[in-house]
C-alpha cells in the first residue's frame, strides 16, 4: 500500500500541488491511504474515509501515526519537504516545494530561529527517503547543496494544472488602461515592495490610471496597510488577498501583463499559469524564470529604477504571449512512484 503524507500542507502553493496529485490518484487503481492535514477535512470528499486519516499538523501527531502504521506500508510519497520521522522499510519519496528551507537566513528573529529548527529537523530526517522529487534543476541544486544529498536522488517533476492557453487581443486599444497583475502572497523574498515603489514611479510618471493587482493575504498587514495609504493618495493599487480558483481565472482574463519581481522561488506556478492565459511577462532576470519561460523583459529584482523601466516598456509586448517552456513532470512522477523501485531510478 502506498502512504500519501501531506499533513504539512493546508495551503498556499503546496495545497494548489495537493489538489492536483490527488485528483491524479483517485484515478490510479492503486491501494492508497492518505495522512492529511486537519484543517483541510471537508475538502476531498472523494476519498475513502477508511483510507484517510486528517490530524493536527504536529512532529508528535506525526510520529505517533509513524510508529503505530508506519509499517503497514510498502512505499510512501511525504508531500511536504519533509521525510518520515522514523526510519522506514519501504520505498520513501519526499517532494520537496519550499525554497525558503534553502535560501540563506537573515537575522535572528523568532521567525529565523524557527526556520533554522525546521531545517536542522529536514536534515536528521533526510536519511529517511529514498528519492527526491523538485520543481525545477535549481531547486535541485540548492537541495543537495543544502543536505549534501547525491544529484542521483533527486529528480525533477513540475507540477501544474494542464488546459490550453487563452487567446487574447493582439493589439493595445488608444488611451486603454494597462491593468497588471502579480499574483504572490507578501512574503519578503516576493519582493512586493520593489515592484509597489516602482510602479508609484511609472503611475505618477504617466500620469495615466494604469493599474496594478496583488494577491496579498491580510496576515501581511503592514504591507496591506502600505498598499492602502497608497490608495488613498490616489494610486491605482487592488489588494485582492487570497482568493478561490475562479475569481483568479478572471484576474488573469482581465490583465495585460504579468509582472514577477520575486527574488527566489521553487519553481513559479504563477508564471505557468500568466503564459497559459497568454500575457506577456516582465520578471526578474534570475534563472528560475528562464527554466519555466521566455520572459518578455527581464529586470533587476533589487533595483526600483529598473523595474521601472521594465514597466515603461512593458506597453510594445501586450498582446505577446510568453513561452511556456516547463513541461509538466505530475504522470511521470505518478508511475515512478507506483510502477518503479525507486533505487533503480
Amino acid at each position: 500500500m502506498l502512504l500519501v503524507d501531506a499533513v504539512y500542507i493546508n495551503d498556499g502553493g503546496g495545497k494548489v500541488l495537493l489538489d492536483l496529485l490527488i485528483e491524479k490518484l483517485l484515478r490510479e487503481k492503486q491501494e492508497i491511504f492518505y495522512l492529511l492535514d486537519e484543517r483541510v477535512k471537508g475538502q476531498y470528499p472523494n476519498l475513502d474515509t477508511e483510507n484517510s486519516l486528517y490530524i493536527k499538523n504536529s512532529f508528535r501527531k506525526r510520529l505517533n501515526f509513524y510508529k503505530m502504521s508506519g509499517d503497514k506500508f510498502s512505499k510512501v510519497l511525504t508531500f511536504g519537504n519533509v521525510p518520515p520521522p522514523v526510519k522506514l522499510d519501504a520505498e520513501v519519496f519526499t517532494y520537496f516545494h519550499n525554497v525558503l528551507y534553502l535560501n540563506p537566513i537573515n537575522g535572528f528573529t523568532l521567525n529565523s530561529l524557527l526556520l533554522r529548527i525546521k531545517i536542522c529537523i529536514i536534515g536528521t530526517l533526510s536519511r529517511n527517503t529514498s528519492i527526491w522529487f523538485v520543481q525545477s534543476n535549481v531547486m535541485k541544486e540548492k537541495l543537495a547543496n543544502r543536505f549534501k544529498i547525491d544529484l542521483k536522488k533527486i529528480l525533477v517533476f513540475p507540477i501544474f494544472q494542464d488546459f490550453l492557453p487563452v487567446e487574447r487581443e493582439r493589439s493595445l486599444p488608444p488611451h486603454k488602461i494597462i491593468k497588471y497583475l502579480y499574483v504572490s502572497d507578501g512574503h519578503p523574498y516576493k519582493n512586493h515592495h520593489n515592484l509597489i515603489k516602482a510602479f508609484v514611479n511609472y503611475a505618477k510618471k504617466s500620469g495615466g490610471d494604469n493599474s496594478l493587482t496583488l494577491t496579498i493575504s491580510s496576515k501581511y498587514a503592514i504591507l496591506c496597510s502600505f498598499i492602502e495609504n497608497l490608495r488613498n493618495e490616489g494610486i491605482n493599487i487592488i489588494n485582492r488577498g487570497i482568493i478561490e480558483k475562479e475569481a483568479l481565472a478572471a484576474e488573469y482574463q482581465n490583465a495585460d501583463v504579468a509582472v514577477y519581481p520575486s527574488f527566489s522561488e521553487s519553481f513559479g506556478l504563477s508564471l505557468v499559469e500568466a503564459a497559459q492565459y497568454g500575457l506577456p511577462v516582465i520578471a526578474a532576470d534570475l534563472s528560475y524564470i528562464h527554466e519555466v519561460i521566455e520572459p518578455s523583459i527581464v529586470f533587476d529584482p533589487r533595483s526600483v529604477d529598473d523595474i521601472y523601466r521594465a514597466l515603461v516598456e512593458s506597453k510594445k509586448y501586450i498582446g505577446k504571449p510568453v513561452k511556456l517552456k516547463a513541461k509538466n513532470g505530475l504522470n511521470d512522477m505518478i508511475n515512478i512512484i507506483i510502477n518503479n523501485n525507486g533505487s533503480n531510478v
